[in-house]
């Protein structure tokens, strides 16, 4: 293992989303993680924001944070720029490797993996899924990525709409989304949501459903916290 690797390093996925401070600036930027050596360096890539060419020289320190979709925490680092490229539409910054981290938890609500086959509705776009995980504020669905998800957008902040039988509840139902976060897993997207209004009725048996398995099986290993601020999505 190299030196400073840890499991939340280790969960580190491409494409995930981080959050970028730097010293004696008040803004923070969002970066996506485009590629990394285990021990060595991580890429990130940058909007184009011209403010940035200011802090991404050789040198200059920052402050990283990203969710770890193994453990459902957030992770936080300090590292260093050391490289970057600019183009007009390309940002990118090469980092230091983070020795060490600090990780904490942004768990408020209950959350049970499970799978439950249902129906998405996105953009139009209706494509069957699989909730993998459900919590009283939101759940977590797997796809399998398709050109019609593509076109969806996928963003921060969307809504979606989730058809699924629940258990205890008669017939379909329709639960109201709004996407937090977009990651991927080998060949599976995944797509944290929050929900938006749920049914008096639907939001009672969600949460009766979660103590349940949640007093018999206790708090599940692999579980995914929807992050509670998509600063951190």
């Amino acid at each position: 293992m190299p030196s400073g690797e840890t499991k939340e390093l280790r969960s580190l996925q491409i494409g995930a989303s981080v959050v970028v401070s730097f010293d004696g600036e008040p803004r923070t930027a969002k970066a996506r993680l485009v590629g990394f050596d285990p021990g060595h360096f991580l890429i990130l890539r940058f909007p184009i924001l011209r403010w940035l060419y200011d802090h991404l020289y050789e040198g200059n320190a920052a402050v990283f944070k990203m969710v770890s979709h193994a453990t459902g925490q957030v992770i936080a680092f300090r590292g260093n720029i050391f490289s970057n490229c600019f183009k007009p539409q390309l940002i990118l910054a090469i980092t230091t490797y983070p020795e060490s981290v600090e990780s904490y938890s942004l768990r408020k609500e209950k959350r049970i993996s499970c799978y439950l086959p249902a129906s998405a509705i996105l953009a139009g776009t209706r494509t069957e899924t699989i909730i993998l995980d459900i919590s009283p504020g939101g759940c977590r669905v797997g796809f399998q990525p398709s050109e019609a998800l593509d076109q969806a957008g996928l963003d921060p902040d969307q809504l979606l709409t989730i058809n699924v039988s629940l258990l205890g509840m008669a017939g379909e139902q329709t639960l109201n989304c709004r996407i937090r976060n977009v990651s991927r897993e080998e060949t599976i997207l995944l797509i944290g949501l929050c929900w938006e209004e749920l049914d008096l009725l639907v939001d009672k048996n969600i949460k009766k459903y979660v103590d349940q398995v949640y007093a018999y099986l206790g708090e599940p290993g692999d579980s995914f916290d929807i992050p509670a601020t998509s600063d951190t999505a």
